[in-house]
């Protein structure tokens, strides 16, 4: 069972091959300026570390673009357009799936696209986050030429750095379990899925080059999330890892 001493191990691995993890930190569902969005932002600024924001393009409030000035190392990416769910009940939830043509998801990801460019210009990075991790492939082609977007960011790791014109960079680590309600998912869990990655990338198993990503979703963290992902962010520093702060290429 992964603890905090597995997790070293892991990195000192990587120290004796002389190479440096990459990893980020993805927050979904930011919509407005609340007390665990503060939270998080003086998390953020207190370990350095930077934090993309997927942020729901329908649901943004001004207060967002407020509560962001003066974060430098907070970036905004896109989280579908209004995170509702267009699957019918025996399904997986989905905004992005084959429930809908695909024009419509089109326009409405196109419209997203704008308004977080409106409220967040020189922060927004194009990629999309489809809500729940899940779309449906016939909409990929369409994301770069038709919507304007530039990246993907899913569950799991990539199949490809590019894919259909989109720099394709996921999230591996969960620390929330979402069922029967939202809650901690533990820590030998979520250290487990860290290190597995990890593990992964340093034997070649997976896209080497892609850095690990951690989810954390402000809304609904209970206190023993909280305190475990500072925890993770402060030993993951102490080791001296790389954070990524842009997904997608210059130019």
């Amino acid at each position: 069972m992964a603890d905090w001493q597995s997790l070293e191990q892991e990195l000192r691995l990587w120290a004796r091959q002389h190479r440096r993890p990459t990893l980020w930190w993805r927050d979904d569902d930011a919509e407005a300026d609340v007390p665990e969005l503060q939270h998080l932002l003086q998390i953020s600024d207190e370990l350095q570390v930077p934090v993309l924001l997927a942020a729901v393009p329908a649901k943004v409030q001004p207060s967002l673009a407020t509560a962001v000035q003066g974060h430098g190392l907070v970036g905004i990416v896109q989280h579908g357009f209004d995170h509702t769910n267009h699957a019918p009940p025996t399904e997986r939830k989905h905004e992005l799936g084959a429930h809908r043509p695909l024009a419509v998801m089109i326009d409405a990801l196109r419209q997203g696209r704008e308004l977080l460019e409106q409220h967040f210009a020189g922060r927004f990075q194009p990629v999309l986050v489809p809500p729940w991790n899940r779309y449906t492939p016939a909409l990929r082609p369409y994301l770069h030429d038709q919507v304007g977007l530039r990246g993907l960011s899913t569950l799991g790791p990539r199949d490809a750095a590019e894919v259909d014109g989109l720099t394709q960079v996921n999230v591996h680590v969960d620390v929330l379990k979402w069922k029967p309600s939202a809650h901690f998912a533990g820590e030998a869990d979520t250290l487990t899925a860290l290190i597995t990655h990890l593990q992964q990338r340093r034997l070649g198993l997976v896209d080497a080059a892609e850095p690990t990503g951690i989810m954390t979703h402000h809304l609904v963290m209970d206190a023993a999330a909280w305190r475990f992902t500072r925890q993770l962010l402060k030993v993951l520093n102490d080791a001296g890892v790389g954070w990524i702060a842009d997904l997608l290429p210059a130019g």
